[in-house]
């Protein structure tokens, strides 16, 4: 059983909360000084930020996506507090144009010469999973594409026509192939 005057150490928790320290345990010298190093809110908008919902408005996107965009493409950003209010972040406008720039342009229909991959199984006579597995070990290389549907904005993979009808040729070729190593001809 521990008695409760032997915790008198502090241990360091999420968000640089001290909880309690254990006895001879010793923590590195970063994580002490990551620790105490919190982020002060700015009082005033910086001259090169721009607030989440307006980061949004230029994506073309809720603000919570904003947020989640920009924080996992690194965008430079500082907390601002406001009167009465929780505190805000603003965004480096520069890096959030790139950003909307960087992103694909969305598309009402979808051009001919693209084809989704219901329509690629159809085509090469091959199951999802085969479809799959031919992306991921980069047989097949998959156009993603911003699009707009009766339900709202989706982001969809498409296949150019030409380089399905160009795999399936090599497939039919690696098949014939089997066949004749196998002794079927």
């Amino acid at each position: 059983m521990i008695k409760r005057n032997i915790i008198p150490r502090r241990l360091i928790g999420a968000h640089g909360v001290r909880l309690f320290d254990i006895q001879g345990v010793k923590y590195p010298a970063e994580m002490l000084h990551a620790v105490e190093k919190k982020e002060e809110p700015y009082d005033t908008p910086p001259s090169w930020g721009i607030s989440t919902s307006e980061a949004a408005e230029i994506l073309g996107c809720r603000p919570s996506s904003a947020r989640m965009l920009l924080d996992k493409t690194e965008v430079r950003k500082c907390k601002v507090k406001r009167e009465s209010k929780p505190p805000t972040w603003y965004w480096d406008k520069q890096q959030v144009c790139m950003v909307a720039e960087a992103r694909r342009k969305e598309m009402r229909e979808i051009p001919p010469k693209y084809m989704c991959a219901a329509e690629v199984m159809c085509y090469l006579r091959i199951s999802r999973s085969t479809l799959f597995r031919y992306v991921r070990d980069g047989m097949m290389e998959p156009v993603c594409i911003r699009h707009r549907t009766a339900q709202g904005l989706r982001l969809k993979h498409f296949f150019l026509r030409s380089d399905v009808r160009r795999f399936g040729y090599h497939l039919n070729a690696l098949k014939l192939k089997q066949k004749e190593e196998s002794g079927f001809f």
